[in-house]
């Protein structure tokens, strides 16, 4: 196995380059073309990681020719690359004074001041030129931020809200601005109109519930820190505020206890504070106890005669309580019941809360107890229907919930009600019912944005995108574009009608009717191969707009559209031909793109010859099932379904015996890299492939679930058969094959040496469709090669099988977690 094979980012182009880079070292003069093929090398180079060499390059064309921009971008981003900031600012300030009215070089000397923290240098630089972009004026209001100089950035906070009135960095510097000031009032007010853009934002709704503490609105603070998002980088401050809080309002025993929280995440901002407020809480609780003594009991005698109801239920100290080890005022499981029971007003949102964080984190036995209690409730019908619903899918599944309501008649008429029936459907993969109930729904609530998107996930997954369109047209037409575009998009991209999904984008976003989906802009725009027009929609990518934006700008190999994005980038700097094919075949070993389009070039769907012998792929269904316990009846539904539908045996692999297996049967090579790779998703892609190559049948995974009879497909596969998705990817969810296939030895290979090599890429890439799919293109350039393959489009497969989401799994159950 070749190096190409093993490394996605060092192979064959990585080596053309840097063979071009050597051979430029020695190269001098002034003509255009030394300096294009310099920049595009350079380029490419800086792309693949060769940040050294690029650099070089970028240098010798900014010696020969001062003038040019991009050489001095790409030097100031190769000098960061490198960690030396300091040094990119000098540079920056050298590409400035040749260059003094180019707005980019003004971003990008900044930006390496930012790096440096020399942040009022760097805001002298953006200002002193007129800032117009938005982009830029968020960037310096961020400056202003890490300066400590907000008071300064209120012009640019209201010009970026004039421009683009949801900005949530805006929203939040203002509130910032009026907090450091004392205005408390205005920062309240400031708050609201922040949240009315993003109820969601972490750190937004942490400054609007300080700016109402500040303000004295204790109650509504407290709100605000139970709406917040949870498992953000800001959860130790809203605890901190939390633990203000309960100190505000005079409970000293919740407040000492949310700060010995604090304390306990070891997190060096806050041991200071922690210890300060623990003993003044000591002290404070000291004085109370003393003063109370004899006093305690007639109090709670009176409040029985005068029949004062029970406190009200505090959530918050009880779901730290359920955290917190026994010696530190932690429950057992049966305080935890006896508190349950002794509480009459627990809605059942947070009934469904507490259920929740115990099947995760505690011990899904106690969940199970809990549940039970809760469903004795004498909450309406509506609230019991909705708890009942809801644990169902969390704990059991979506069929176990689908068995519930048909066993326990749910009034329908309220669209939350009818909303929640019509995820239950279309998690547990009913196909045409799914269909049916939402387009009804659609019609009765013609503007609800969620009918409508569960609709198209419906029809999606009954292979049924095609009506989308008319859903979109007839029925939901008074639905926010914003929404309709995206139901349009997902169903275009499903369909494969990746060109025209994004011109309807383009038009609709040129209009202004919608917002532009850009993520999904950038993808369709490289799977048509407009590199060019992909790194235009980069551009307008912000940090602030979502997470998976900031992904895409800060770890792009995180993410699988910045993985795709990286692969243009290299094979454009390289000058891959896709009209070429028969000559890249390194380039489709390597990379997904070329990939994609050789098996584009392939019919789907044509069955093979009667006449022809076939080899028979074995009778056997393997179920690689690593989201489900053991021990769930979900397990069984799973099983029986599939039985149902084929003659063939249904083996179910282990997880726990699934690196001896390997060992056994793939070698010591896989069993090691089934250990090392990070994720279950990557181990199950390792297993499936072994499975395929050494037994043969079909594969699937737990997030299938089967409606007919899926014999008929499998006897009418030529050796292998694989499933091809819109985006032109071959899907890992269902794969079908004859033992010792050629396509599925190339695959195995591969996803055994990327796992060996700790190769850091998206799963996507390293161990599933995207390495599915070179393997295939590979096996089609292959003109000797004897071994047969049958292509299907995804849809034709989705009349028979719908996509499904299991039960959540408990992280903790008795020794059922992952090895």
């Amino acid at each position: 196995m070749t190096k190409c094979d093993r490394d996605d980012h060092s192979g064959t182009f990585a080596q053309t380059l840097r063979s071009l880079a050597f051979q430029l070292e020695g190269q001098t003069g002034d003509q255009g073309w030394l300096a294009a093929l310099r920049f595009g090398v350079a380029g490419g180079l800086a792309e693949a990681g060769e940040t050294h060499l690029a650099e070089s390059l970028f240098r010798q064309i900014v010696d020969a020719n001062p003038h040019h921009l991009w050489a001095w971008v790409g030097l100031v981003e190769m000098t960061l690359a490198r960690g030396e900031a300091d040094a990119a600012a000098d540079i920056g300030h050298k590409a400035l004074a040749t260059l003094p009215h180019e707005p980019i070089l003004y971003r990008k000397t900044a930006e390496a001041l930012d790096l440096a923290q020399r942040y009022v240098e760097a805001i002298g630089i953006m200002t002193s030129r007129t800032i117009e972009a938005p982009d830029d004026l968020a960037f310096v209001i961020s400056l202003h931020r890490k300066a400590a100089k907000l008071e300064d950035a209120t012009s640019f906070c209201e010009r970026l809200l004039a421009l683009r009135p949801d900005h949530d960095l805006a929203h939040l510097a203002r509130i910032e601005i009026a907090l450091q000031s004392g205005d408390n009032a205005g920062a309240v007010s400031f708050a609201n109109e922040a949240l009315m853009h993003h109820s969601d934002h972490p750190e937004i709704v942490l400054r609007a519930a300080q700016a109402c503490r500040g303000a004295g609105d204790y109650q509504r603070a407290m709100r605000l820190v139970e709406s917040a998002p949870e498992d953000t980088q800001f959860a130790p401050w809203f605890l901190q505020l939390r633990a203000n809080l309960a100190e505000d309002q005079g409970a000293v025993e919740d407040a000492r206890l949310l700060w010995s929280k604090l304390k306990s995440l070891n997190l060096s901002a806050f041991d200071v504070l922690a210890d300060e407020a623990i003993a003044r809480l000591d002290a404070v609780h000291a004085t109370q106890t003393k003063d109370a003594q004899g006093l305690v009991a007639p109090i709670c005698e009176e409040e029985r005669h005068l029949g004062l109801a029970a406190p009200e239920f505090d959530i918050d100290r009880f779901m730290l309580q359920l955290d917190a080890p026994r010696a530190q005022n932690g429950l057992s499981d049966d305080d935890v019941l006896q508190i349950v029971a002794g509480s009459d007003d627990i809605p059942w949102y947070r009934a469904l809360k507490i259920v929740r964080h115990i099947w995760l984190n505690r011990s899904s036995d106690l969940a199970e107890r809990l549940s039970k209690s809760f469903a004795s409730r004498s909450w309406p019908i509506t609230d019991l229907h909705a708890f009942a619903i809801e644990d169902q899918l969390l704990r059991n599944g979506p069929r176990a919930a689908l068995d519930w309501v048909r066993s326990h008649p749910v009034a329908r008429r309220e669209s939350e009600a009818a909303e929640r029936l019509g995820r239950v459907l279309v998690s547990g993969g009913s196909g045409k019912l799914a269909v049916r109930y939402l387009w009804a729904c659609c019609r009765r609530w013609p503007a609800d944005p969620q009918f409508l998107r569960l609709a198209t996930q419906a029809l999606i997954a009954t292979g049924a995108a095609h009506r989308v369109a008319d859903l979109l047209e007839k029925v939901c037409s008074g639905v926010d574009e914003d929404w309709r575009l995206a139901c349009y998009v997902s169903a275009g991209l499903s369909l494969g009608e990746i060109g025209e999904t994004l011109m309807a984008c383009e038009t609709q976003a040129a209009s202004g009717a919608a917002r532009a989906p850009v993520v999904d802009m950038i993808e369709m725009s490289l799977l048509v191969s407009d590199f060019n027009t992909a790194e235009g929609y980069v551009a307008k990518l912000s940090k602030d707009a979502g997470r998976l934006e900031e992904a895409l700008i800060s770890r792009p190999r995180a993410t699988r559209v910045g993985t795709l994005l990286n692969e243009a980038r290299i094979l454009a700097a390289s000058g891959w031909d896709e009209g070429d094919l028969g000559s890249n075949m390194s380039a489709i070993a390597d990379f997904f793109l070329p990939a994609r389009a050789k098996v584009a070039k392939q019919a789907l769907d044509v069955e093979p010859p009667q006449d022809v012998c076939i080899p028979k792929v074995p009778d056997l269904i393997h179920a690689i099932w690593f989201d489900i316990p053991e021990t769930s009846s979900e397990r069984e539904q799973l099983l029986d379904a599939w039985r149902q539908v084929s003659r063939r045996q249904v083996v179910l692999h282990d997880i726990r015996n699934a690196q001896s297996w390997l060992r056994k049967n793939a070698g010591s090579d896989a069993a090691r890299a089934f250990a090392k790779a990070p994720d279950r998703e990557q181990k199950a892609d390792l297993l499936m492939l072994g499975v395929l190559l050494v037994e043969g049948g079909l594969t699937l995974s737990a997030t299938q679930w089967p409606s007919r009879d899926v014999d008929p497909l499998i006897d009418h596969t030529e050796e292998a058969g694989f499933f091809i998705d819109g985006r032109g990817a071959v899907v890992t969810d269902l794969v079908i094959a004859t033992p010792g296939h050629s396509v599925i030895e190339t695959a195995f290979e591969k996803a055994v040496a990327s796992c060996l090599d700790r190769e850091k890429d998206h799963r996507w890439f390293k161990t599933g469709p995207g390495l599915l799919t070179r393997a295939l293109a590979l096996h089609l350039c292959d003109e000797d090669s004897e071994a047969r393959v049958t292509l299907r489009a995804l849809s034709t497969v989705r009349r028979l099988v719908h996509p499904y989401r299991p039960a959540i799994r408990p992280k903790i159950d008795g020794g059922a977690q992952y090895p």
